[in-house]
């Protein structure tokens, strides 16, 4: 994952990483100020994003199926649609 520009900004990559089939992407959008991470399950084919507070970021990147399960955040193979749809909106925007 790289940059994907927005009409209120372009989300930059500020940390990747990939293990045992597992992406996880921390994004920052520079016109909003915005953070976002990114987590694709190449196993499951889940994918799902949250948009933790600044303060808690690092632990939503590094911890990120926990921080989804205290937010209530869904994930499961159901959110493969979500990934494509991402992908689309990159290949259309960026």
């Amino acid at each position: 994952m790289t940059t994907q520009q927005t009409t209120t900004g372009t989300f930059r990559e500020l940390a990747h990483r990939m293990n045992a089939g597992i992406e996880v992407v921390l994004s920052w959008n520079d016109g909003s100020g915005a953070l976002k991470v990114s987590v694709l399950d190449d196993n499951s084919g889940a994918y799902f994003e949250l948009d933790p507070d600044p303060a808690a970021a690092l632990d939503a990147f590094n911890h990120p199926f926990a921080y989804a399960a205290y937010e209530g955040v869904p994930y499961d193979t159901e959110l493969l649609p979500m990934w494509a749809q991402a992908a689309e909106a990159e290949l259309v925007v960026g």
